[in-house]
């Protein structure tokens, strides 16, 4: 018996410190990059701005005049965009220097309610904006 318990405790202490490892490496690259959004509508688009530590430098935007979404990338720090709609059209900045502006679309029917969301994403992580709700 006394066996099974130090593997057990061996175990525990292992989980225990992987785990603090795990918090201490993750919370200065989170902390670091700040990021908000603001949602205006235009007719005939929409769009998501993006905040990155205060500066509005991209956007992702929906023109339902053509059906098409938009990532724009004007910040040179490392990250990229992404916006995407409901209807499964995704347009990215992935892999491109800024400025940058990606547009993909897909017709959709006249008047269907859609939702847009835009990302930021760098080093591993996802900063997204709530879905606003648009029409085609």
């Amino acid at each position: 018996m006394r066996i099974s318990r130090r593997i057990v405790a061996s175990l525990g202490a292992a989980t225990l410190a992987a785990s603090a490892l795990t918090a201490v490496t993750a919370a200065p690259a989170s902390a670091a990059t700040k990021v908000s959004f603001e949602f205006n509508h235009y007719d005939p688009r929409d769009e998501i701005l993006i905040y990155i530590n205060g500066v509005g430098s991209s956007s992702v935007e929906f023109r339902n005049e053509g059906d098409k979404v938009c990532a724009w990338d004007g910040a040179s720090d490392g990250g990229y965009i992404t916006g995407s709609i409901s209807s499964g059209v995704t347009a990215s900045t992935k892999g491109h220097n800024s400025p940058y502006n990606a547009c993909k679309s897909k017709n959709v029917a006249e008047g269907k309610t859609l939702y847009l969301q835009a990302c930021f994403k760098k080093s591993g992580f996802s900063y997204c904006s709530p879905r606003y709700k648009v029409w085609a």
